[in-house]
């Protein structure tokens, strides 16, 4: 860390110098310098004849104090690490002082900033997983309306199985009861007691007479043909 020699002439605000004027430059905090802990002091200057002054400062950032009778004027000064430097330059070079509002008010934007981001990263993901559990919905049920269909088709094909087989039973029982009888002779019953019909396809005899009972029904489907002999 070098030692700086910095000069400058004190004037007011109507460029009229400041002669004997004093002025205290005071480091804030506890820094290290060449292996030992340096203790911050105040370091006066005072003004010559001329108002010029010059003061031997270690870099870093001042505070500086101009005892004006009867008031006093402050400003911070940058102190560069170079062993010559102008005092107006490093008051120009001075950081802006942040107060704690200040301070208080960038956290507030900060923490706003971040809580936006990240309402607006919730956001976007549960969009993205509402569209994504919405295209899953209409696919099962699109899925749930072609079962629907098999199902139907399903249904369907049971009835008409169902009507074959009463078709095919009720021929089956026709064949059985024409082909029943004793040896070379064919019986058939004399008396109709019971609902009967010959399906399509089938031709039917029988020996007569054939006696209906009262209330029984006999049909003779389409195309199908019976004869009492």
């Amino acid at each position: 860390m070098t030692i700086c020699t910095i000069t400058g002439t004190l004037k007011d605000n109507t460029g009229t110098t400041q002669p004997n004027t004093l002025v205290e430059f005071h480091r804030p905090g506890v820094f290290g310098q060449d292996g030992a802990t340096i203790i911050p002091k105040v370091v006066q200057a005072t003004s010559d004849a001329n108002g010029t002054i010059t003061v031997s400062l270690f870099t870093g950032n001042y505070t500086a104090k101009i005892l004006l009778i009867p008031f006093s004027e402050s400003f911070t000064l940058a102190v560069p690490d170079a062993p010559t430097a102008v005092l107006f330059d490093l008051i120009n070079a001075a950081p802006t002082v942040i107060t704690a509002d200040e301070v208080i008010a960038a956290q507030a934007a900060r923490d706003a900033a971040q809580t936006a981001a990240g309402n607006a990263n919730a956001n976007a993901t549960q969009t993205a997983q509402d569209r994504i559990q919405t295209v899953s919905d209409a696919a099962a049920t699109y899925g749930d309306r072609i079962k629907t269909g098999l199902d139907a088709a399903a249904t369907a094909a049971d009835r008409l199985q169902t009507t074959q087989d009463k078709i095919d039973a009720a021929a089956s029982a026709a064949a059985a009861a024409l082909a029943a009888g004793y040896g070379p002779i064919i019986k058939n019953d004399n008396i109709l007691a019971g609902n009967l019909t010959l399906p399509p396809g089938f031709n039917g005899m029988s020996v007569g007479p054939i006696e209906i009972s009262a209330g029984v029904i006999l049909t003779i489907s389409d195309g199908s043909v019976w004869a009492v002999i």
